[in-house]
């Protein structure tokens, strides 16, 4: 067939429409030897004016199709023609001839343009978004080459073309994941910088100047170093800078529609679904319609998918970012829904409190809890600070199922454990980040820290799985900053729960030690991360009173564990009070001469750490020892920055710590010992 339309192409002529017909049958044909010889077929009619022909749109369409084919795993053992069997070989071939017809054959281009556009936004065709747009770009700037930049899209003529809108959406969602699909980012916001007197004539100077930009930043970077988070923080700007440019509400309004039109498609793509979230909340922000606010957060509340977590995260920084222009919309809604019949159908309230397994029912919990806190990070602080208490947690504690405060403790829904510490996690730092937290008394700070001490309380000593206690940590951390103090009893309560979950703790496992090598992985990364959490929340405790009494009260608390027979422990406690010791040092600032009169004490309980068995022990005492000495100094008038020869001398010895010889050691603590009687 190819070869007869190449070689005799007057005489068919008027065989065209014919030929065409007959070929229908044949793209039905999934044999991927046939694909390819039909690919060629396609490229020759092409050239001789059968595209042009009715019916051509269904070879584009087959060509289209192939290039959305997707990859496929290539075969330990390869056949010779393995190009001919795999799909990979029809996509690659599709793709050149795409790109080829778009770009060498003139009279092509009425028949691409506009036509390839309404491939854009199925997403059946995602996998040739790249090649589409690569092409779509070549024939868009042709068409302004020849003078019809102004209207590059005729929608009265071409009723079947996506809308402005639903270009804007997926062309801006797919470049959240600008490396997939042979570099579709790029690929996408190239074509959505040349459409954009199409999707809006304001748009000119911003996109032009914007979107190359964008562009320069993909290339100058590859997948690995580009961090994900930036990127799409890039984006969201960019598309809260348009909706600025573009000032009209109607086309705003129009938008929104479209962006949560095309949210259920995404289903199958929760990384690129979690972004469309986020547009979403953005462009909610955008809307001045306040009644298509609440009905677009309503549906959302209505149609989310709770038992996925990527849904559950995007739903609830939708209404965070949302809640940046419309907090009260936002609130509102989240109350009204919890009250909805709605609500009550979807969680079956009237049988909760008797079923606790109810799996579903905790995810949408969890949701709304996390929608909350979300709300209050992004809120502005100077409108989130009053309600907090009257309406964010109120809330959190009235309509999911609390018990006093907070969600009950012996809840097996690790999910909700997790959303109602992140959620209150949020609340803390939001009230910790307002410029007005000084001023602001948190009067339930008490009952929330005593609630992630129950928490804490809750996890088992003998192993670590979870990130329960070091999250529920990390919110103390904040809450101990805020206003009003921590009584001493509830001071000690907290400081011993979490000293004992932590350093009683068995060794962490090492791959070595652990028959699921995955497993110990992650539980060495989560133990990293809980001491951490740990140090930064002795740190906070300490900075409430930065005095020697303070430190010594701190170590009175350490101490047992400093002391105790078993080396993970003593291990543990020596390294977080050396990093305890530096940040005191760190944030001295004596302004009176006074005498740091428990120096004797707290250097007798690190020398004997010197001679530990363990050779970390060591090494970290030594570091304690050394910034109690320059503590004493600061307090003797010496200035912080203050640089003692004999101190220093201190980590010179140190490298003889290392060695496990008793003589080497003996001789190391004697020098030790002979610094500190002459400082």
């Amino acid at each position: 067939m190819r070869q007869i339309i190449n070689s005799a192409p007057s005489q068919m002529e008027i065989k065209k429409p014919f030929i065409l017909s007959s070929m229908r049958l044949l793209l039905q044909d999934t044999n991927n030897k046939v694909k390819r010889a039909l690919v060629q077929v396609i490229s020759a009619m092409a050239h001789h004016g059968y595209l042009e022909q009715p019916g051509g749109e269904a070879m584009v369409e087959f060509l289209v199709r192939q290039c959305a084919l997707p990859s496929e795993p290539q075969p330990k053992k390869q056949p010779a023609d393995v190009d001919d069997l795999m799909s990979d070989g029809v996509r690659s071939i599709s793709v050149n001839t795409l790109f080829l017809l778009s770009t060498t054959v003139d009279r092509m281009s009425n028949v691409l343009w506009p036509y390839l556009l309404e491939f854009v936004t199925p997403i059946a065709f995602t996998n040739a978004l790249t090649p589409l747009c690569k092409s779509l770009l070549h024939l868009a700037v042709k068409k302004q080459e020849e003078g019809d930049s102004a209207s590059l899209i005729r929608y009265d003529l071409n009723a079947n073309l996506p809308s402005p809108h639903a270009l804007t959406t997926r062309l801006l969602v797919v470049s959240s994941q600008p490396y997939a699909g042979d570099g579709r980012g790029a690929a996408a916001l190239r074509l959505l910088s040349v459409l954009r007197c199409s999707v809006h004539p304001a748009l000119e100077p911003l996109w032009s100047k914007k979107v190359p930009v964008l562009v320069e930043h993909l290339e100058e970077n590859t997948e690995k170093p580009l961090s994900q988070k930036q990127w799409e923080e890039e984006l969201l700007l960019f598309l809260q800078e348009t909706l600025a440019a573009v000032s009209d509400n109607t086309w705003v309004c129009h938008f929104l529609t479209e962006m949560c039109r095309q949210l259920s498609s995404y289903n199958g793509v929760p990384a690129e679904k979690n972004f469309l979230y986020k547009c979403i909340g953005t462009t909610l922000g955008a809307c001045a319609s306040k009644d298509l606010v609440l009905k677009q957060l309503q549906e959302l509340l209505e149609t989310a998918r709770y038992h996925e977590e990527v849904e559950r995260e995007g739903l609830a920084s939708c209404f965070g970012i949302c809640a940046i222009n419309h907090l009260e919309e936002t609130l509102a809604k989240l109350e009204d829904f919890v009250k909805s019949d709605v609500f009550k159908k979807s969680v079956g309230l009237f049988s909760i409190f008797k079923d606790r397994s109810d799996n579903e029912v905790e995810k949408i919990k969890s949701t709304l809890i996390l929608c909350y806190g979300y709300v209050a990070m992004y809120a502005p602080k100077e409108l989130v600070l009053a309600r907090i208490e009257t309406d964010i947690l109120k809330n959190i504690f009235q309509y999911f199922n609390t018990k006093v405060l907070g969600i009950k403790v012996e809840t097996k829904d690790l999910t909700l454990k997790l959303c109602l510490i992140r959620s209150i996690c949020m609340i803390s730092q939001a009230i910790y980040n307002s410029a007005k937290c000084g001023d602001f008394i948190f009067s339930r700070k008490a009952e929330l820290v005593a609630q992630m001490v129950e928490l804490i309380k809750a996890e088992p000593l003998d192993t670590m799985r979870t990130p329960v206690r070091q999250r529920a940590m990390i919110i103390c951390t904040y809450l101990v900053l805020l206003e009003p103090h921590l009584g001493d009893p509830d001071r000690t309560e907290l400081l011993d729960t979490c000293l004992g979950s932590v350093l009683a703790l068995p060794p962490e496992p090492g791959r070595d030690r652990d028959e699921d090598g995955a497993d110990a992985g992650y539980r060495e990364v989560l133990y990293g991360d809980t001491i951490s959490a740990l140090k930064d929340l002795l740190k906070s405790l300490l900075q409430r009173s930065l005095t020697p009494h303070g430190l010594q009260d701190m170590f009175a608390h350490l101490g047992p564990w400093i002391k105790s027979s078993k080396e993970h422990e003593r291990q543990r406690a020596v390294e977080v009070s050396a990093a305890l010791l530096d940040f005191y040092l760190s944030k001295l600032n004596v302004s009176t001469i006074i005498p740091f009169y428990n120096l004797g004490v707290l250097i007798a309980l690190f020398s004997p750490r010197c001679s530990d068995s363990l050779a970390s022990v060591r090494q970290h005492a030594i570091d304690c020892v050394y910034s109690l000495l320059y503590i004493q100094l600061c307090y003797e008038g010496f200035a912080r920055d203050h640089r003692d020869e004999m101190v220093e001398g201190l980590k010179a010895l140190k490298k003889g710590l290392e060695e496990p010889d008793f003589t080497v050691l003996f001789h190391t603590c004697t020098n030790i010992a002979m610094v500190w009687r002459m400082c």
